[in-house]
């Protein structure tokens, strides 16, 4: 049979037919679009390349953008370092000039204080002398007197006891006084026996007066004497080594001295450095309304007189506020000050008071009370005894406190010394 063969060339024919079938396919038709291609360009009209050249531009314009950043940041940061190396170079200037300065006002300063302290040594000897002659001079005329007085009485053992009576204790009697001072103040107040001490006391008990009949009337006269010598031994110490003040704060039980000798402050109404400020000056603060002088003619640097907030003060005013510096040297009590009365006008003269003195007395002073009071309490005896006790006290830590408020706000050249 043929059929095998049959079925074998329909079977070829039929797959020449699928192959014309599908050569005539592929000749007639386009090539199928790539997925995505043409994306963009359809959507901003542009051809790939062209997209492909404005990214590149884009991408160019960025690094620019960022290059010209770069640069200027760069630019700042050398321009602020040169202004910071031209600020160091001129504060290096400033402070090699301010070192210079300073070099020369310390030599100005130690001259100045050479020529001040050689006068002050002048004057106060040519003190001395005065006073050593005023005195021979009196003791001459006390002897030619006591010589005509003498040959004009008989001599006598009743005038001879009326003689002894009028001198009053010997030199023995306050020396034996002092030993019993000494011996109340190992006790009590250690620091009344470096005021008071071997070299000084006895003639400190006579100076002022301290009646040595009894131990009551001893201890009765001793807080104007401890003040009044505090005084005197702080004086005479600050002539001494070269210094310019001297405070004698306390003395312990151990024997320990607590002072100090700050430097300035030393003469009155200046300092050795700059024009000082006088205390009186405080009567033109803010403050002085509260509790002002009373009755004090010679406080001419006060706007008020009376009683304020606070009461007034009748003791202490006329004593250590009195009078006023020369012109130029207050200020601050002006239009704009607190409390400034147009009406009042600034007196000013040039010559020298109780209160012309500047800070270093205000201190020395406030020391002394500090210690008038200390010794009141060792006694338990705190208003009793002769002398001024709380009152003074708050009085002058009062007027330390406007007195460095003042100069700390009107006065900083004056406050930075301080």
């Amino acid at each position: 049979m043929n059929f095998p063969r049959q079925k074998k060339a329909l079977l070829l024919l039929m797959l020449t037919l699928v192959a014309m079938l599908i050569a005539v396919s592929c000749s007639g038709a386009e090539p199928a679009p790539e997925p995505t291609k043409d994306i963009f360009s359809s959507s901003t009209g542009m051809k790939p390349a062209q997209m492909e050249k404005a990214r590149a531009e884009a991408a160019a314009a960025e690094e620019a953008k960022l290059k010209d950043w770069q640069d200027s940041v760069a630019k700042r940061r050398t321009e602020s370092d040169a202004k910071d190396d031209a600020r160091r170079a001129a504060s290096a200037e400033s402070d090699a000039q301010t070192t210079a300065d300073r070099a020369a006002w310390l030599k100005d300063v130690k001259a100045s204080e050479a020529k001040a302290r050689a006068e002050r040594e002048a004057q106060f000897n040519e003190f001395m002398a005065a006073a050593a002659k005023a005195q021979a001079d009196q003791e001459k005329a006390d002897q030619e007197k006591a010589e005509k007085e003498k040959a004009d009485k008989d001599k006598g053992d009743a005038d001879g006891k009326s003689s002894d009576e009028a001198a009053g204790p010997t030199d023995a009697e306050y020396e034996a006084a002092l030993l019993f001072v000494h011996d109340v103040f190992d006790a009590r107040y250690p620091t009344g026996k470096a005021i008071l001490n071997a070299d000084r006391g006895a003639a400190a008990l006579k100076k002022y007066g301290v009646d040595v009949t009894s131990g009551e009337s001893i201890i009765d006269g001793l807080t104007l004497t401890i003040h009044e010598d505090g005084h005197a031994l702080n004086g005479s110490l600050k002539r001494e080594d070269g210094r310019e003040n001297y405070y004698l704060i306390a003395q312990l039980e151990d024997g320990t001295i607590l002072d100090f000798a700050p430097l300035g402050l030393t003469t009155p109404n200046k300092s050795d450095y700059f024009q000082g400020i006088s205390r009186s000056a405080i009567l033109l603060d803010s403050q002085n309304y509260k509790r002002p002088p009373a009755d004090c003619k010679n406080c001419i640097l006060s706007p008020h007189d009376g009683d304020g907030e606070w009461g007034s003060d009748g003791s202490y005013s006329s004593l250590y506020l009195t009078d006023a510096p020369k012109s130029g040297v207050i200020t601050h009590y002006k239009e704009g000050f607190p409390g400034f009365d147009p009406d009042f006008i600034v007196s000013t003269n040039d010559s020298f008071d109780s209160g012309d003195q500047g800070y270093g007395m205000l201190l020395e002073e406030t020391v002394q009370y500090a210690g008038s009071l200390a010794w009141k309490y060792y006694v338990d005896d705190i208003e009793k005894t002769r002398g001024s006790g709380k009152h003074g006290m708050l009085q002058w830590l009062w007027w330390n406190e406007r007195y460095l408020k003042l100069v700390r706000e009107e006065y900083p050249d004056e406050h930075e010394f301080l």
